[in-house]
């Protein structure tokens, strides 16, 4: 690395006290310049290079992998080539003067067969999961098109978790972060965290570019519920991921049953850091009638509709069963 250094105008000063203030601003400037400079795809380790020298087959190689240092062996050249961080054309340039030593006006044409040195994942609550090689540069919402977008059960945020050591290029060189990284301590990893929904609008300060070896985590939202039993069509658990009020849960169990109380409703709320419970009692007719507010449930309340007692429910049952055949009048008990 080559020290340079730099002398600031008071408006450079100024836009680096911005972009220190505002860190996914900043970062997003830095890779859009690298994407202005890096506009097509760079070879990197593991990459696997097809190299054609024309009229001249023996020369000519199908499938050289680069090695970890960057590197390609070539027939009849006596020295490695560096391949890593260059494209494909600057690599062709390279090795065509190599070559000109050996053959009169050499034509060379490099390609990449295999894609292998810029790995990501996409993981967590996305419809499909899977693993990626870039080859060109991609930003987050473009990389989550390709997995079909966030599940149902994503939650508000989506993380970046990113190695700060990791090799990447700038140009024709590779470059390391000077951050000190174990790579066993999952500690010691960036974890970069967005919100979700900024990032589905497009919207440029958090749709950031991708990095080899970035994984894309969107976390499942946390689970929150409520329940809805007693004197309703059907007892339900209620998802409490978009708020929910009382009277929307009681039609989401498909309504109250004959003879339910509904100016009696019961709700029971656990209290904050505390194992003990209280008791709302809530008039539903009040609600809708517009005489009382809703009441915004919270996670874990258990909303508990009564009705008739067990041995009233049992002697209805029994008087509409019995009596309209013994009478062929049939009856209605409240």
């Amino acid at each position: 690395m080559v020290a340079v250094k730099c002398f600031l105008t008071a408006s450079a000063i100024n836009a680096v006290l911005f972009f220190a203030c505002h860190p996914l601003i900043a970062q997003n400037q830095v890779e859009a310049d690298l994407v202005k400079t890096n506009s097509n795809y760079r070879i990197g380790v593991g990459d696997v290079l097809r190299v054609t020298v024309i009229k001249q087959e023996l020369l000519s190689v199908d499938g050289v992998r680069v090695s970890n240092e960057g590197t390609i062996r070539l027939p009849m050249l006596d020295a490695e080539i560096s391949a890593a961080c260059l494209t494909e054309a600057e690599l062709t340039a390279t090795i065509t003067n190599r070559y000109k030593k050996y053959l009169l006006n050499p034509q060379i044409y490099v390609a990449v067969k295999e894609f292998n040195a810029n790995p990501v994942a996409v993981v967590g609550a996305v419809v499909a999961p899977g693993r990626f090689q870039l080859q060109r540069p991609m930003r987050v919402l473009e990389l989550l098109a390709l997995v079909s977008g966030p599940a149902p059960n994503a939650g508000k945020d989506l993380q970046i978790i990113r190695n700060p050591a990791a090799e990447h290029c700038r140009n024709e060189t590779m470059e390391v972060s000077e951050k000190s990284v174990d790579p066993v301590n999952e500690a010691s990893q960036e974890i970069i965290s967005l919100p979700l929904a900024d990032v589905m609008k497009g919207n440029e300060t958090v749709n950031l570019y991708i990095r080899a070896g970035d994984i894309i985590r969107v976390p499942e939202a946390q689970l929150l519920q409520a329940f809805v039993v007693g004197n309703v069509k059907a007892a339900v658990t209620v998802n409490l991921k978009e708020p929910i009020t009382l009277s929307k849960a009681i039609a989401m169990a498909g309504g109250l049953s004959q003879g339910a109380k509904s100016e009696k409703i019961k709700i029971s709320r656990q209290e904050a850091n505390s194992l003990s419970k209280t008791e709302i009692i809530v008039n539903l007719k009040d609600i809708n009638n517009r005489l009382a507010d809703d009441i915004l449930l919270q996670p874990n309340d258990i909303v508990d509709v009564p009705g008739p007692s067990a041995t009233r429910r049992f002697l209805k049952d029994v008087f509409r069963s019995i009596i309209p055949v013994v009478t062929g009048v049939p009856i209605y008990l409240p």
